[in-house]
């Protein structure tokens, strides 16, 4: 029988490769349309702010290390997409994301305080951010959500994205609950404690992920189907 730990390195491999894999397909896509019009730009900001704020939680509270390089490769690949919705948007959008940007400095200029704290006001405040990514997260998908229904469509957003996004997100939260499984009883309380921010935020938006292939399902199925009586 395979242990807990053995189990959660596997989950957490899994989890790796398909947050590697999740926004390469959407990079692609846009470059592919040379356009980002399908995506809301609330959508990749929250996306962005969320990983932001995750990966000054996992620092902050010395979150296992493949949470922290998980963390850093998301944040390379949000600004992969954001650099992407501002070449091919023109200079509205530019001032428009550059306005957000600023919000989400100001946002984080007392964390920079945190640079001179003791440990545990670095506990504490990490602590405290980890638990704001779980509003981020867990709204970030509803602007692409109304996007789309506004739409009636899901064109210019690649299903591999939330496909790959789904699998990282369960795996993601597996990997620590069997990471707690192995630990001794009176150790699994307080680390399920610290972890439990990062398990809801990423069981939390697998929700949303299934409404997004929802909409697909919805929006594409009766295209296909006016496609086929044409021909």
């Amino acid at each position: 029988m395979i242990s807990l730990d053995v189990l959660a390195t596997v989950l957490s491999v899994i989890s790796t490769v398909s947050w590697i894999m999740a926004q390469v397909p959407q990079q692609y896509e846009n470059y592919r349309n040379k356009s980002t019009d399908g995506i809301s730009v609330q959508f990749l900001v929250l996306w962005f702010f969320g990983d932001l704020t995750s990966f000054v939680g996992c620092y902050l509270t010395n979150q296992l290390p493949f949470q922290l390089y998980l963390s850093s490769y998301f944040l390379f690949n949000d600004l992969v997409l954001l650099y992407q919705f501002l070449h091919y948007g023109g200079r509205l959008r530019a001032h428009s994301m550059a306005a957000m940007l600023l919000v989400l400095w100001s946002r984080f200029v007392p964390v920079r305080a945190a640079d001179t704290a003791s440990a545990t006001e670095h506990s504490s405040i990490g602590t405290a951010v980890a638990w704001g990514c779980i509003f981020i997260y867990l709204s970030s998908r509803v602007p692409q959500l109304i996007k789309n229904y506004h739409r009636k469509s899901v064109q210019g957003i690649s299903p591999l994205l939330f496909a790959f996004a789904l699998m990282g997100n369960l795996t993601y939260s597996l990997s620590i609950v069997c990471n707690a499984g192995a630990l001794a009883a009176g150790e699994r309380e307080p680390f399920l404690r610290t972890e439990l921010p990062y398990i809801l935020g990423s069981s939390g938006t697998v929700l949303f992920d299934i409404l997004y292939f929802y909409q697909r399902w919805l929006y594409v199925r009766p295209h296909t189907y006016l496609v086929l009586v044409e021909e």
